[in-house]
């Protein structure tokens, strides 16, 4: 569908401009125009306008050619991924409404352990660089028992850490794994006495 009849149809279902669009309930979080073949090639259906207002589509076509127009919805677990602390409002029936908190407060449980699980296995893959030899289950519980977190907050200093100058004048700044590997330096003491590995934070 052309930009032009996508916003001929927009105002035709709401000339007030008002309400709320969605793709499939999900809220439409961003547009913006990309290469077609970007993230896949474009598909394009192709319509008998002499069908309309009934199934109107005759064939298809992908193309990799020209510029399309990108519209991202999110739906409200999405953004719970993003930000495990989301509040949500519902403005819908009692049993709606207790269905759908039970929903997304497993969501949100889901989406926190999804997130621990991939620090831990960050922390993992630091550990084993510096400390070869240290056991993926001894760093593993170790994240666990001292109850560390994605969300641990990051020093101030290392937050902002910027990288010394290139040759072209530029400064940049380090990665969020290159930041957390500064900050797991800092706060992570590790001993191994033989062979027994022993971690422990820093006070």
């Amino acid at each position: 569908m052309k930009t032009k009849e996508l916003i001929r149809q927009l105002q035709e279902a709401d000339p007030s401009g008002e309400l709320e669009c969605c793709v499939d309930n999900a809220d439409i979080f961003a547009v913006w125009p990309e290469e077609a073949y970007w993230d896949g090639c474009l598909q394009i259906l192709i319509r008998d306008p002499a069908k309309a207002p009934y199934y109107d589509v005759i064939g298809a076509k992908v193309t990799s050619k020209g510029t399309k127009v990108r519209i991202r919805p999110m739906n409200i677990s999405d953004a719970i991924f993003n930000d495990h602390t989301l509040p949500i409002e519902y403005d819908c029936g009692e049993q709606r409404k207790k269905e759908k908190e039970a929903y997304y407060e497993k969501e949100r449980a889901e989406s926190i352990r999804i997130s621990n699980d991939v620090e831990c296995g960050f922390l993992q893959q630091y550990m084993e660089k510096k400390h070869p030899g240290i056991s993926k289950q001894k760093v593993h519980d170790f994240y666990y028992e001292s109850k560390m977190s994605h969300d641990d907050p990051m020093p101030e200093d290392i937050l902002h850490h910027k990288l010394p100058k290139d040759k072209d004048g530029l400064e940049w700044t380090p990665s969020w794994y290159e930041r957390r590997c500064m900050q797991w330096d800092r706060e992570i003491e590790v001993e191994v006495d033989d062979g027994v590995w022993t971690l422990k934070k820093r006070t």
